[in-house]
């Protein structure tokens, strides 16, 4: 029976040895990549944002998908190349169907200074019309966050393509230059 047991004990302990693992792998691949639930701009595609989270609120529009969970509201952005003017972004370097952005609007409220961020690694972009509203953008990692400054309430999160999935789409196209990744959608739409 003691080596039963013991045999038992060494499966559960491999078993959490290789989670522990593919895990850390999955997070070297992507270290640089904001990404939300494991959707990631630029690679993932409409098939697996639906596997990941079901069928959208309603389809009305082909470029985008909102979805209402528990603790906020998605939208979904994305690649249509009928909507591409400019070939020099990286979002009309990818196949139709791909994920933008991902742009999750908090149901509760969220304490900027609470997330501990380093703002130092943010560029800091104040609101013309409303300095209240600012926006931290990282384009090394996609990430951008947008707050009421004097409430210190985080209005909502961008996950966007990181610099360097936005040069992968680039060179996987044969364009050979450096990009930044632009930041689109209705910057500070969603003010207090």
């Amino acid at each position: 029976m003691p080596c039963s047991l013991t045999l038992w004990r060494m499966k559960g302990l491999l078993t959490q040895l290789a989670f522990a693992v593919l895990a850390s792998a999955l997070f070297i691949v992507d270290a640089n990549a904001a990404q939300w639930r494991g959707i990631i701009p630029l690679k993932s595609t409409r098939l697996d944002v639906e596997r990941l989270l079901g069928r959208p609120l309603s389809v009305k529009l082909k470029f985008y998908a909102t979805y209402k969970l528990e603790d906020e509201e998605v939208r979904i952005d994305y690649s249509d190349k009928k909507l591409c003017t400019r070939t020099d972004e990286c979002d009309c370097r990818v196949p139709n169907d791909t994920v933008l952005h991902v742009v999750v609007h908090p149901k509760n409220e969220i304490r900027f200074s609470s997330l501990g961020l380093d703002t130092l690694t943010f560029n800091e972009i104040v609101n013309p019309e409303n300095p209240n509203n600012v926006a931290y953008s990282n384009s090394e990692t996609g990430l951008m966050y947008v707050i009421s400054k004097k409430d210190d309430l985080v209005l909502y999160v961008q996950y966007g393509p990181s610099a360097k999935d936005c040069q992968e789409a680039f060179t996987a196209n044969s364009v050979e230059r450096p990009v930044t990744p632009a930041f689109t959608g209705a910057l500070f739409s969603a003010g207090r």
